[in-house]
């Protein structure tokens, strides 16, 4: 099963890179863009597609911020959305850090995480590579298919050498081949919107962290954030909210 599931991320990559390119070429802006629309049908077709897809994701992005900005509901979770590299060691101590504040929260953060993939020429181009644009998609597939509770620590673990993403799906106790099934039938567009949704929020910079639809440019270790979505969430409190948090450390889960 192990051996088929490699097979199939080696597959799903070059499809996944063809794919991504065709539709974030056009859209990532720059000196590059104009060239690489010129010329086949194929990229006709291809900028077609991302202007939809742009549109698309610039209407969700709006509705997502105008849905985090909005007042809690007594007892709702606190909305965050960290946009990130996921091989970029910054990234990685945040969802690290995330992942204890929410459980000295009690389960209080809803976290959604999107990829940040710039654009040369006619290729899409990630700090890491190809396989970190292998990697969002691995990451994406298994936000979609387990819960925050699973994924956030399988994400943290990624992103922290040697970022071995069999390895940390046997840790956290993911289906590797379903998520290979996944990458390889819906990676390739589930990357191309999430890099818009990057680009919609206008983040260049790995992590760029908003809370309740804003930009959080402040300390982000685990009790910072702690203290920061305590001054924001409404009642019930978590405990931790009311309690002295140096030197504690999280809860078992």
């Amino acid at each position: 099963m192990a051996g088929q599931s490699t097979i199939r991320i080696e597959v799903a990559v070059g499809a996944l890179l063809a794919a991504v390119a065709l539709l974030i070429v056009s859209l990532m802006g720059g000196h590059d863009a104009g060239s690489a629309r010129s010329g086949s049908s194929k990229g006709s077709a291809a900028a077609a597609a991302a202007a939809t897809a742009d549109a698309s994701a610039k209407a969700v992005a709006s509705r997502h911020s105008a849905l985090d900005a909005g007042p809690l509901l007594e007892g709702a979770p606190l909305a965050m959305h960290v946009y990130l590299m996921s091989r970029c060691p910054f990234g990685a101590r945040l969802l690290r850090a995330l992942d204890a504040a929410n459980d000295w929260l009690d389960g209080r953060i809803s976290l959604r995480v999107d990829f940040i993939v710039g654009q040369h020429a006619d290729k899409p181009l990630a700090v890491g590579g190809p396989d970190e644009l292998a990697t969002d998609a691995v990451l994406l597939c298994a936000i979609e298919q387990t819960s925050q509770r699973a994924w956030l620590p399988f994400a943290a673990c990624i992103g922290t050498p040697p970022g071995d993403w069999k390895a940390c799906a046997q840790r956290a106790k993911l289906d590797a081949a379903r998520i290979a099934r996944c990458i390889a039938t819906r990676g390739p567009s589930m990357l191309a919107q999430s890099a818009l949704r990057a680009r919609a929020a206008d983040a260049t910079r790995s992590p760029t962290l908003f809370i309740a639809g804003r930009r959080h440019d402040g300390p982000r270790a685990t009790f910072d954030l702690v203290r920061e979505a305590c001054a924001r969430l409404e009642p019930p409190l978590p405990v931790v909210c009311w309690a002295e948090l140096e030197g504690r450390a999280p809860p078992h889960r």
